[in-house]
C-alpha cells in the first residue's frame, strides 16, 4: 500500500505540490514572502520564458500563419472579450475592493500561455500548429495590449497609477526577450533540445509552484481574514475561464473553423500567462500584495479545467470514430 501511495505522489508530483504549496503559502507565509524580497520572482519568469522558447518548435509556423481568421478570432476573444468579462466579474464579486480589481484586470489583459495551450491542444486532438501560432502571436503583441487595457479599464479609478510606457519595455525584456533567446538556442543546439526536454519541463513546474507560493503567501493575510473570500474568488475565477472557455467554442463554431481549429481557438482563448501576469502585479503594483492572487488562482483552475475538458474531448473523439463500425 504505502509503495504504491509513493507511486501515486511521483507520477502525480506537480499536483502533489499544489496540494503542498497552498496550505504552506497560507499558513507559512515567509516562505513565499522571502520570494519576493530577494527579487526572485523576476528569474523564475525569465527562466520559464527562456525554457518555453528552447521547448517549443515553430518549424510548422509559416503554414499556420497564413489562417489569419483563426489567429484574429484569438486576438480579439484574448485582448477584447477577456478584458470586457475581467472588469465585469472584478465589479460583481467585489465591488469595491480595489486590490482584487487590479489583480483581476491584470489577469484579464495577459496573453495566452505559451506551453499548456500548445500540449492541451495537442492531447485533445486540436490543431497544435495553429495553437502554437496564436499563443507566440498573442505573445509578441503582448507588449502593446497588456499596458493599453490596463491604462484604460484602470484609469477609471484615480488613485491607481503606473508607467505604461515602462511596463510595455519590460515585458519586451523579462517575458519576450528570453523565448526569443530560447529559440535562438533551439536552432543552434537542436539535438540536445529534445534530450533536456523532460528535464526543462521539470524546472518550468517546479518555477510554477514557485510563483504559486510567492503569490499565495503575499494573499494570505487577507484570505485568512476573510475565509469566504477563498471560496468566491476561486468560484469568480473558475467561471470566468469556462464562461471564456465556452464562448471561444461557440463563436468558432460560427466562424465555421474545423473541429480541430475550434479546439486550438478555445483552450488557447481562455487561458492566461502566469509568469507575465504575476511579474506585472508585483513589479508595477508592488503595494497591492493581492494583486498577484487571483492570476496564480486562475491558473490552477485553468489547468484542472482545461485537463479534464482534453480528457474529455479525447474520448468524445475515439466514441465518435467507433460509432460507425458498432453500426454496421
Amino acid at each position: 500500500m504505502r509503495i504504491r501511495l509513493l507511486q501515486t505522489l511521483r507520477a502525480h508530483w506537480f499536483l502533489t505540490g499544489i496540494l503542498i504549496v497552498i496550505p504552506l503559502g497560507l499558513f507559512v507565509p515567509a516562505t513565499g514572502l522571502q520570494i519576493k524580497a530577494w527579487r526572485c520572482d523576476l528569474w523564475v519568469v525569465m527562466t520559464m520564458m527562456f525554457l518555453s522558447g528552447v521547448t517549443l518548435a515553430t518549424r510548422d509556423l509559416v503554414k499556420q500563419a497564413r489562417n489569419f481568421t483563426a489567429i484574429g478570432f484569438s486576438f480579439c476573444i484574448v485582448y477584447l472579450l477577456a478584458p470586457v468579462l475581467a472588469f465585469l466579474f472584478a465589479h460583481m464579486f467585489f465591488p469595491g475592493d480595489t486590490g482584487m480589481l487590479i489583480g483581476i484586470m491584470v489577469l484579464g489583459a495577459q496573453n495566452s500561455t505559451l506551453v499548456s495551450g500548445f500540449v492541451l491542444t495537442g492531447i485533445a486532438g486540436g490543431n497544435a500548429p495553429l495553437a502554437l501560432v496564436i499563443t507566440v502571436f498573442n505573445s509578441a503583441t503582448s507588449m502593446l495590449m497588456t499596458p493599453l487595457i490596463l491604462s484604460i479599464s484602470l484609469s477609471l479609478d484615480s488613485s491607481i497609477e503606473f508607467d505604461a510606457l515602462e511596463m510595455t519595455l519590460r515585458i519586451a525584456t523579462v517575458v519576450l526577450l528570453p523565448f526569443g533567446v530560447g529559440q535562438i538556442v533551439r536552432r543552434i543546439a537542436l539535438p540536445w533540445m529534445e534530450r533536456i526536454k523532460p528535464i526543462a519541463s521539470i524546472v518550468s513546474q517546479l518555477c510554477v509552484l514557485t510563483l504559486m507560493l510567492a503569490g499565495i503567501s503575499q494573499g494570505s493575510a487577507r484570505l485568512l481574514s476573510a475565509p469566504l473570500m477563498i471560496a468566491k474568488l476561486v468560484f469568480a475565477l473558475a467561471t470566468l475561464h469556462l464562461l471564456l472557455n465556452l464562448l471561444a467554442f461557440q463563436l468558432g463554431r460560427l466562424a465555421r473553423f474545423d473541429t480541430p481549429s475550434r479546439i486550438a481557438a478555445g483552450i488557447c482563448s481562455s487561458q492566461k500567462s502566469l509568469p507575465a501576469g504575476f511579474y506585472i502585479a508585483n513589479n508595477f503594483f508592488p503595494s497591492v500584495p493581492v494583486a498577484a492572487l487571483p492570476i496564480v488562482v486562475y491558473h490552477v483552475c485553468q489547468l484542472i479545467i482545461d485537463s479534464l475538458q482534453a480528457s474529455w474531448l479525447v474520448r468524445h473523439a475515439s466514441q465518435a470514430a467507433d460509432a460507425p463500425e458498432s453500426s454496421v
